[in-house]
């Protein structure tokens, strides 16, 4: 009922109506649905690269930090465990000049501090009372025993990163990440701490590249980031810290910039330290947002501007088709008094020509409208007579059909079986060519029966002449696997028309049908008549290559192989092989169908 509704509603729209409605259903609800699915798989696409440019950046990042922590752990290595910097902390000295001659002997740490870039300085403190603050010796102070660090590398022996406040050791505010680490010596009352800085110059220089990169340890404040103002705050996404691999892609806002991030975390090396990089792009969420935006103007303008177009011609041309309408009608009250112009040359106006011949000649035009008429039904009485002679012409197939089976039975009855046995293999041949012409797929069965009934006609005709074997694979189902029809005798016509013309007796023609190793149905006919020369072979071949080929003669082979190439496409085919001489071997090559197509 509703459908009904809607049908009456839309035919009781006046024609400008129906073009605005038109306009709506064909432009856009359909510009409506598609700009929605392209902006959201716009916005969709650019997020997912811009998240997999921030993990990769991230990635690298990651493994210059990993790299550059494993460095310095190796180098604390080297130092504590130098019997020379033990044998300087442990020693006691009389005066602080024989200190500093032993380190300026030793001199190891500063060729360390030279060859690595990545390390802004190192530091040792001692509670020795001999050592003097030289290099990168220093008195371990009340305000160093305060600190965090060097409580937990009293307490601990293995290494650690950790962040240090640069105001209190190294000469700026920024928060700096160390390597902190106990140096052991087991023969002194003294005790030693050793802290490895990384250089915040050198990881700027080798991780900047137009992002903004921020890094934490452990659940610290931030100790480097692309922004120097960021150093010592919170990191800016949510951690969960219990997860020792954490990561995490998202979009944050910081100071009203709209940041897509990617955190990842790094377990440095041989601590339990773990430091997480957090690298973003300001400008990803802006850039999407003001591609999107592109994408709305752009579909908008394909809403409006075809809208305008349609609302000028739509009142052009229901202007024009109302005066029209209104002739017609006073034409059809027998008012000749007709406007003298009509505006326009397009279809209409030639109407509204058309409407002022047709008022100024009516009746005669009404004549000629009668005399059509007539015309037309005498001309479709004509056209079925000569229909209905052709047909009654024409020799019905089953006719045919039936006449060659009177004739085998009049033979069977005269005691000529060979002719009645001939007769009724013509009369299969027939009926199967009848009854599969127009149909695209018939049984392997009844294509090797049909190509059999053939070569039985052509022993007849020839005999010794012509003799053939036909091995089927025994694991085939012929009548379970579908073929094009009207595709084997053909092939078998071909070795007996040409591959045979010339033998006078002994000609062979074998058959193989199976399943090759590339699961695909393998057809081959092979003769032993005169084969071609390697020209002559060539040549063919490169028809049976030339799609679309319009050829004189010969049309068999290659009217299959098109057959074969049209409907099951290029892997499958026909291959041609010959030996001058010696024969002509055929090859279809075709897909294992067991279903009727």
């Amino acid at each position: 009922m509703k459908g009904i509704i809607r049908k009456l509603k839309w035919k009781n729209l006046k024609l400008r109506g129906q073009m605005y409605l038109v306009y709506f259903l064909a432009l856009i609800i359909p510009l409506s649905v598609i700009g929605t699915v392209l902006v959201y798989n716009a916005e969709k696409m650019f997020s997912s690269y811009y998240m997999e440019m921030l993990k990769t950046e991230n990635t690298r990042v990651k493994n210059l930090l990993s790299q550059v922590t494993i460095q310095a752990y190796n180098i604390s290595n080297e130092i504590c465990l130098d019997r020379d910097q033990k044998s300087i902390l442990s020693a006691d000295y009389e005066a602080g000049v024989d200190f500093v001659k032993r380190v300026n002997t030793a001199g190891k740490i500063d060729d360390i501090v030279y060859n690595n870039t990545q390390i802004s300085g190192i530091y040792i403190y001692t509670d020795n009372p001999t050592i003097n603050n030289y290099k990168q010796y220093n008195k371990v102070t009340p305000d160093i025993e305060s600190q965090d660090w060097y409580k937990r590398a009293m307490s601990e022996t293995s290494a650690f990163w950790t962040e240090i406040n640069g105001e209190s050791l190294f000469a700026h505010k920024n928060n700096t990440i160390c390597l902190v680490r106990r140096i052991l010596l087991p023969d002194s009352e003294y005790r030693a701490v050793l802290i490895i800085r990384l250089g915040d110059a050198y990881i700027r220089s080798h991780v900047d590249s137009g992002l903004v990169d921020v890094m934490s340890l452990d659940e610290g404040g931030v100790v480097y980031s692309t922004y120097v103002d960021w150093y010592g705050q919170d990191m800016v996404v949510d951690i969960d810290y219990d997860d020792s691999y954490y990561n995490k892609s998202t979009i944050t806002e910081i100071d009203d910039i709209m940041y897509y991030a990617t955190l990842s975390t790094t377990n440095l090396h041989m601590t339990d330290s773990r430091l997480y990089i957090c690298t973003m792009n300001g400008n990803c969420y802006y850039d999407i947002e003001r591609v999107r935006n592109m994408l709305v103007f752009i579909l908008t303008l394909a809403v409006l501007i075809p809208g305008i177009i349609l609302i000028v011609f739509t009142q052009r041309f229901t202007n024009r088709v109302y005066l029209l309408r209104q002739e017609m009608h006073k034409a059809s009250m027998k008012d000749y008094d007709m406007a003298t112009k009509f505006p326009g040359h397009d279809e209409l106006a030639e109407a509204f020509d058309d409407l002022k011949k047709m008022v100024d000649d009516i009746k005669y035009t009404q004549a000629k409208i009668y005399e059509a008429e007539l015309n037309e039904k005498e001309l479709r009485n004509n056209q079925q007579i000569m229909e209905y002679k052709m047909l009654a012409s024409q020799i019905n197939p089953h006719y045919l059909y039936n006449t060659l089976e009177t004739i085998r039975m009049k033979s069977l009855t005269m005691g000529n079986k060979e002719v009645a046995d001939c007769i009724k293999i013509l009369g299969k041949t027939l009926q199967y060519v009848l009854k599969n012409t127009g149909t695209t797929s018939t049984t392997l069965g009844k294509e090797i029966e049909h190509m059999e009934n053939y070569l039985t006609i052509q022993k007849m005709r020839f005999g010794n002449r012509i003799n053939y074997n036909i091995s089927v694979d025994e694991t085939l189902d012929v009548e379970s696997y579908y073929v094009l029809p009207l595709m084997l005798q053909p092939l078998v016509e071909n070795a007996v028309v040409h591959g045979l013309e010339n033998i006078e007796s002994e000609g062979w023609i074998d058959i193989d049908i199976f399943k090759n190793n590339e699961e695909q149905l393998q057809i081959t006919v092979k003769d032993s008549g005169l084969g071609m020369e390697p020209e002559e072979l060539e040549k063919l071949k490169e028809k049976l290559n030339t799609p679309n080929l319009k050829l004189e003669s010969s049309i068999g082979v290659y009217n299959i192989s098109e057959r074969i190439r049209l409907h099951y496409g290029e892997s499958y085919g026909l291959r041609l092989e010959s030996e001058y001489k010696k024969g002509t071997t055929v090859t279809l090559y075709l897909p294992i169908i067991t279903a009727r197509f």
